[in-house]
């Protein structure tokens, strides 16, 4: 039986189910871009470099889902009971 709470991620992408939206890998970026973000984040000597890649990817998630909010045509996106319009109204 397949996992369903993970068949939407892969090595490139996972779905955060908590925050309901995609985020990508770090790998993703090394990949198409050839980005080591450990290196360019300078995480060296931090105690979670991790972490620091991490939530730079989830702030890329953040804008990149607030830009498709904003310049959507459909309406439906732009309701007050989507997590986008709480990401909006944080601004």
């Amino acid at each position: 039986m397949e996992d369903k709470k993970h068949q939407l991620s892969d090595e490139y992408m996972i779905f955060d189910e908590t925050k309901g939206r995609y985020i990508l890998t770090s790998e993703y970026v090394l990949d198409s871009s050839g980005i080591n973000l450990a290196t360019r984040l300078n995480t060296k000597g931090m105690a979670n470099p991790q972490a620091t890649v991490n939530g730079f990817l989830d702030r890329i998630s953040v804008l990149t889902y607030r830009y498709i909010t904003d310049h959507s045509i459909n309406s439906a996106y732009r309701k007050p009971h989507s997590a986008f319009f709480f990401i909006r109204t944080q601004r």
